[in-house]
C-alpha cells in the first residue's frame, strides 16, 4: 500500500515522463529533431534535404567487402537435410546433419585470385562473382543486421584511419586459418592519436 497521495504522484511523473520530448542533434530547423510521445513511440522529425542517401564509401567498401571475405562473421552453418539430395556425386540422405563451411567459396582461387592475400583493389572490378560472396548468408536466412555490420564496420574504419596513427609490432607473423584467420601471435599494435 501506497503512502496517502503517492499513488497521484507515481501516475503524475509517468505521465510527465511519457510526454517529455527528447531533442537529439541540432536544434535548428535543418537538424533532425527525435521525439518522444505518450505510449513511448519515438518518431524521427528529420528534413527533407537530411533525406538523401549517403555518399558512395569510395576506397572503404572495398576494405570491408575484403575483410568480410578474409574473416566471415560465421564461417560454417549447421543444418538438416529435408529430403534426400545428391550433390557432386554425394548423396545426402534425409536427417543427415551437415556443416556448409561459408568460408570455402572466399578462399576459392576461381572466384578470388590470390584468396589469402588481403587485396581490397580486388572490389573494384566490377566482373567479381557475387554469387561467391556470401558474408551474411544469402535468401530467406539472410543475417538481418548485415547493413548494420556494414555500418559498424565503416565507422570504426573511419576513426581508426583518420583518428589514430597505428603500427603493427610484428609485421611478418604467421597467420593461423581456423577458425578465422589471424596472425598467432594476436596481432599486437601500437596506436597513438593524432593531433
Amino acid at each position: 500500500m501506497l503512502p496517502e497521495g503517492r499513488d497521484n504522484a507515481i501516475v503524475e511523473e509517468k505521465r510527465m515522463r511519457d510526454e517529455a520530448k527528447l531533442d537529439i542533434g541540432s536544434s535548428d530547423a535543418a537538424g533532425p529533431r527525435v521525439t518522444r510521445r505518450r505510449g513511448g513511440d519515438i518518431v524521427a522529425d528529420v528534413p527533407s534535404s537530411s533525406r538523401a542517401p549517403p555518399p558512395p564509401l569510395g576506397p572503404m567498401e572495398g576494405v570491408i567487402d575484403e575483410t568480410l571475405r578474409l574473416v566471415n562473421v560465421a564461417p560454417m552453418l549447421f543444418r538438416t537435410v529435408l529430403q534426400d539430395v545428391d550433390f557432386s556425386g554425394y548423396r545426402f540422405p534425409k536427417g543427415w546433419k551437415v556443416m556448409p563451411w561459408l568460408r570455402a567459396p572466399h578462399m576459392d582461387a576461381e572466384y578470388f585470385p590470390q584468396p589469402e592475400k588481403f587485396i581490397p583493389e580486388r572490389w573494384d572490378d566490377k566482373n567479381v562473382n557475387f554469387e561467391a560472396f556470401r558474408p551474411f548468408g544469402g535468401g530467406a536466412r539472410t543475417c538481418v543486421g548485415n547493413k548494420f555490420a556494414r555500418l559498424q564496420v565503416s565507422v570504426f574504419l573511419h576513426h581508426v584511419s583518420v583518428g589514430y596513427k597505428w603500427t603493427l609490432l610484428n609485421p611478418d607473423a604467421k597467420m593461423q586459418h581456423l577458425p578465422h584467420p589471424k596472425p598467432v601471435d594476436g596481432g599486437p599494435m601500437n596506436f597513438a592519436v593524432l593531433a
